[in-house]
């Protein structure tokens, strides 16, 4: 009876780490192989190859986000954080959500952090521009972090140039004024 328990227990567990997609990295081996091998071993096997893989308990996206705010809040906007900004945006973090992430960050770990790390966060989002973008507020735009929106042809008499409106919230209501 134990035999048969243990058995179940074995193909259960093996059958849930099967099913788990392994990342395979080898950054730490290319830039530390020789000189700290046992570093990258760590870093291409446990915590690329195992942490990362564990999307049943914290997906790809969580885990991008939960490690740019790790790096942006101590500061660090080196190439690490350039690398899990790729990351981010390979794993689903749109462009406004960054700058909404980054926003909240500063606010929490300081300011002059988040203009660094929104730095970087617009070469990584600006990848994207093509050559085609011929319009000039499409090509204004993915320069920008926050959207431009619409034009406001409501208000247009008391603004000398083009003026936009665009909420930059999602859960934005109508506020409503009254003189």
């Amino acid at each position: 009876m134990n035999k048969v328990i243990l058995l179940l227990i074995f193909s259960i567990l093996t059958t849930t780490s099967m099913a788990q997609k392994k990342i395979k990295q080898t950054a730490g081996r290319d830039q530390l192989g020789t000189f700290a091998p046992k570093f990258a071993e760590l870093n291409d096997d446990i915590l690329f190859g195992e942490v990362w893989s564990r999307t049943e308990q914290l997906g790809l996206r969580d885990r991008s986000l939960v490690t740019i705010t790790s790096l942006i809040s101590q500061g660090i906007t080196d190439s690490s954080l350039t690398f899990h900004l790729q990351s981010a945006k390979n794993n689903g973090i749109t462009r406004t959500e960054i700058a909404e992430i980054i926003t909240q960050i500063g606010f929490y770990a300081g300011w002059p952090k988040a203009w660094a790390a929104f730095r970087l966060a617009k070469e990584v989002w600006n990848e994207e521009i093509s050559c085609k973008d011929k319009d000039e507020k499409t090509t204004f735009q993915r320069e920008m972090i926050f959207p431009i929106g619409e034009p406001n042809t409501a208000y247009a008499q008391y603004f000398t140039g083009n003026s936009y409106l665009a909420p930059i919230s999602r859960e934005q209501g109508m506020v409503r004024t009254r003189n």
